[in-house]
């Protein structure tokens, strides 16, 4: 028998599990009773990696639903994304270069929030230390906008950096590289296919934004 410790935040998928696959347990326990299926053991491997997304209505009001990562978003609902644009002193934007398995274009830092993630800003934070390492404050990001896309509200976000690029730790299943690109290198990689274009109008918003401040 094989007893695997479910911590209380992962309750919701525990939950979840056992509706769709009932196996003996107890409280903060969970018993995979069958020592030789491996294909069950897997099952529930990828259920403690999915992502949970809250969902919203069209005025960003929580519903109280939510849904898997990467399920079909119901209509009428929404669910929220973030994304910042990391720049230095020398007009240079942060670009991540995104794992062959996921795609092996470029990109900038984005990510879907989490059920349970109310504060959008705390979020962002979140992706940007997970994905590329790098750890700021929510008084040093600065959010653009809020732009409504089919079934996504983005929360678009920058924030002023200089560290190097290569003093970064990436989260290699999700990052490959990371380097700064002046916005010509940028736009030459959209014309190219070779990043992502709703990124890149989300750097036209940012650059308006960066022009109005001036």
């Amino acid at each position: 028998m094989i007893a695997i410790r479910i911590r209380n935040e992962s309750r919701e998928l525990v939950n979840i599990f056992v509706s769709r696959y009932p196996l003996p347990g107890d409280d903060g326990f969970f018993c995979l009773a069958f020592v030789r299926n491996a294909y069950l053991c897997s099952i529930f491997d990828r259920f403690c990696a999915m992502e949970i997304l809250d969902l919203y209505d069209r005025d960003l009001r929580l519903t109280g639903q939510t849904i898997e990562r990467g399920q079909r978003v119901p209509p009428g609902l929404m669910i929220p994304i973030v994304a910042v644009y990391v720049y230095n002193n020398q007009g240079q934007y942060l670009i991540q270069k995104v794992a062959p398995r996921k795609g092996n274009y470029y990109s900038t830092t984005a990510g879907h929030v989490q059920s349970g993630e109310y504060d959008f800003a705390q979020a962002m934070l979140r992706e940007l230390k997970e994905e590329i390492g790098l750890s700021a404050t929510k008084s040093e990001l600065k959010l653009v906008k809020i732009r409504r896309y089919d079934y996504k509200f983005t929360f678009l976000y920058m924030l002023k950096s200089n560290v190097p690029a290569e003093m970064l730790h990436l989260q290699k299943e999700e990052v490959e590289a990371v380097m700064w690109m002046s916005h010509e290198d940028i736009e030459l990689l959209c014309k190219m296919g070779l990043f992502n274009r709703i990124h890149y109008q989300l750097l036209l918003d940012c650059e308006e934004r960066l022009q109005n401040k001036h």
